[in-house]
């Protein structure tokens, strides 16, 4: 816990135990997650200052990892909670560019933490501390999904969904050369 998200961390932590759960705020990330908890939950604190400084913004969240405690063995689920970082709804506003990056970049520490499952809730912007505490509090407790957001008192999920097909016979031209960025996998070695 850095501060900066203090209001909703405590109102989180307080919800928390009046349904029986065990929270602990966690200020000192040297000193890890303690061994009695299984779920670590990070906030990602809203307000950046904009594009103009969201490279910078996302070097620093990801360079910087004083919100990144040592995982105990008894650890089972992180969660990164974001604020405006998704288009999940008609109504939403294009993403917030450092917490869109900043779930990106999250799931690809899961890669370092074998056997943890990294899941991710995106708020809407104009949440209030209540609707966020409840938010995530039903995320929790959902078993089967890994990307949520919460958007007019409901959970929307990520789905990949098969192309009706009308867009593979689109009239816009078929593009010379395609660019395929990031990771090291197979699929950019393929060409």
């Amino acid at each position: 816990h850095t501060g900066a998200c203090s209001q909703v961390a405590a109102a989180l932590a307080g919800a928390a135990e009046g349904i029986g759960a065990t929270t602990r705020l966690i200020f000192d990330v040297n000193g890890g997650v303690a061994d009695d908890l299984d779920t670590l939950v990070i906030l990602l604190r809203p307000g950046f200052d904009g594009r103009a400084t969201a490279a910078a913004d996302v070097a620093e969240f990801f360079g910087n990892r004083t919100w990144w405690p040592k995982l105990s063995a008894a650890v089972t689920e992180c969660w990164l909670i974001t604020v405006g970082g998704e288009a999940a709804v008609a109504g939403d506003a294009p993403p917030d560019p450092v917490h869109a990056a900043a779930s990106a970049g999250f799931r690809s520490i899961a890669t370092e933490h074998l056997g943890v499952r990294f899941r991710h809730l995106d708020l809407p912007t104009e949440a209030t501390t209540p609707e966020s505490t409840n938010a995530i509090l039903t995320a929790l407790h959902t078993g089967a999904e890994s990307e949520l957001a919460f958007r007019d008192g409901g959970l929307y999920a990520k789905r990949l969904i098969e192309a009706d097909g009308s867009a593979a016979h689109s009239e816009e031209p078929t593009p010379d050369h395609v660019l395929i960025t990031g990771g090291t996998g197979n699929l950019g070695l393929r060409s």
